[in-house]
């Protein structure tokens, strides 16, 4: 019986001088398995418990964490589930304890639809770059200390309030959606190189900051190619510079932004179904500096407020029996439909352009009109039409149209004038092909020139004479092509004017 108390009190000495040379508290939880309740009591002979490892510190340093191991236990991972979860995956030699060398290789977490409602214990693992936690009961969570993770799923949740990701540095695929989330903080721009993928989908969002999103103006994120910001109650957003895939469906949104001052948007896809865009006058991809989307759709509402493209026509010259129309767009990406009439008539096409027929469209291309009646007048219309596919991948047709006119008419005379002799100033012309003749005209208003010098000559030079020394006259010439009995003039040239000797 002495001998039995005698042991007793040496190995409580032991246990009372190993505790004070290592400086950690025990207790019965720091050796709980979970299996047993005499076990919490019980210390096998030579056997070394490792008790709960904490580290206060913003982030664990793997200099810290390699001081000691961590129990696989109800205090560090207190969500059974979870708990198992590490038991079988993590706890390769099946000790019950997590060993420095274990921590390290645990770079995947994968407990997707386990059930869990709390992960505690996560923040242990500061060498994941895979955290899989979908479809779960998680309500909180803490990653703080993970700042490795690069691929983040925590959809399907019930997570609320605030998801801090602002120590995670290193991300390229974040998901947080469908969850009750109002606020997600995201890591300093300079610090998401590598995010690819967000998905922000069906939370409480009321702001394109507070989805973690704030990826527009000259700061964005270069390598993000695709955001889903669905099913949110965002009223604005701000895609300048994006270049990915943008959905926005079912927000609030009142207020677009395409464009600033530096920079226009390159998105690939955007989707804006269930939004009014209230206070947007217009959602312009027109300019050079902005990508029309492959993938575009709205609802039919906002569709007025949509200017995909925009169809350019010009004419090129004109002469008594050709008129040249040069057709194009604002994008590269359409066909074209070009029409005239004659008068007052109706439309007639005469020549169409299948999508990437035309090498070039912001320079256009010519055509040239031979089918036409010296001095009658034609208004050419062009309908530049671009197929963009909608959210579920349907064509939809997006067109412009606009119109010119020409006569059929030689090219306007060009004036030269000269005083060399006192009251005198002399007109001159280069010749007008097919010109059978030319009206010149002077007067003493910039306004208006009602004084004929010379009709119906063939010449190319004209003398006006009388003039009032000292003052300014102008001058402003016409040609004419005989038709029958006819004369169809050209329009007048511009006036030019001299200040008389």
């Amino acid at each position: 019986m002495k001998n039995r108390k005698l042991n007793q009190l040496l190995v409580a000495s032991v246990i009372s001088a190993a505790m004070m040379t290592s400086a950690i508290d025990v207790n019965a939880a720091d050796f709980s398995d979970d299996t047993s309740a005499a076990a919490e009591q019980t210390l096998d002979a030579g056997e070394d418990e490792t008790p709960d490892f904490e580290d206060d510190s913003e982030f664990q340093s793997d200099a810290a964490e390699a001081t000691s191991t961590v129990a696989v236990n109800a205090t560090n991972f207190p969500d059974a589930k979870f708990r198992q979860y590490v038991l079988d995956n993590i706890d390769t030699n099946k000790d019950k304890k997590l060993s420095t060398e274990e921590i390290k290789a645990a770079k995947s977490i994968d407990v997707s639809g386990l059930g869990i409602s709390n992960l505690k214990g996560v923040e242990r693992f500061t060498y994941a770059t895979d955290l899989f936690a979908a479809n779960n009961k998680l309500k909180t969570i803490d990653i703080t200390k993970n700042t490795k993770i690069a691929y983040l799923n925590l959809s399907n949740n019930s997570l609320t309030g605030t998801l801090n990701l602002s120590k995670c540095t290193n991300l390229h695929v974040v998901k947080y959606g469908s969850n009750k989330l109002t606020k997600v903080t995201m890591p300093a721009k300079k610090y998401l190189k590598n995010l690819d993928f967000v998905d922000a989908s069906s939370n409480k969002f009321t702001t394109q900051a507070n989805a973690g999103l704030n990826i527009g103006d000259t700061d964005y994120v270069p390598s993000l190619s695709e955001v889903n910001a669905s099913n949110n109650a965002i009223t604005s957003f701000n895609c300048a510079g994006f270049q990915g895939i943008l959905d926005l469906r079912n927000n609030k949104i009142t207020t677009l932004k395409l464009e600033n001052s530096k920079e226009g948007s390159q998105v690939v896809s955007l989707y804006l179904d269930g939004n009014t865009l209230s206070k947007t006058t217009s959602i312009d991809f027109t300019p050079e500096w902005i990508t029309v989307p492959q993938q575009f759709s709205c609802d039919s509402k906002v569709s007025s407020k949509v200017k995909m493209l925009k169809a350019k026509a010009s004419i090129t010259s004109s002469t008594w029996d050709q008129i040249v129309v040069n057709v194009g767009s604002s994008t590269d990406d359409a066909s074209y439909k070009l029409e005239k009439k004659k008068g007052n008539g109706a439309y007639e096409t005469v020549k169409t352009w299948d999508n990437g027929d035309m090498s070039d469209a912001e320079f256009g291309e010519d055509y040239t009109d031979n089918v036409i009646t010296t001095g009658a007048t034609y208004t050419y219309r062009v309908t530049a039409t671009a197929q963009i596919k909608d959210a579920n991948k349907n064509l939809k047709s997006w067109s412009n149209s606009v119109e010119v006119k020409a006569t059929a008419t030689g090219t306007k005379p060009v004036l030269t004038l000269k005083s060399t002799k006192k009251g005198v100033a002399t007109v001159s012309w280069k010749a007008v092909a097919g010109a059978d003749g030319y009206d010149v005209y002077c007067g003493s208003s910039k306004t208006s020139q009602k004084g004929t010098v010379v009709k119906g000559t063939t010449k190319l030079t004209a003398n006006k004479t009388g003039l009032t020394s000292g003052k300014t006259y102008y001058f402003k010439a016409r040609a004419y092509k005989l038709v029958g009995s006819t004369k169809v003039y050209t329009g007048y040239s511009a006036v030019k004017s001299i200040k008389v000797k």
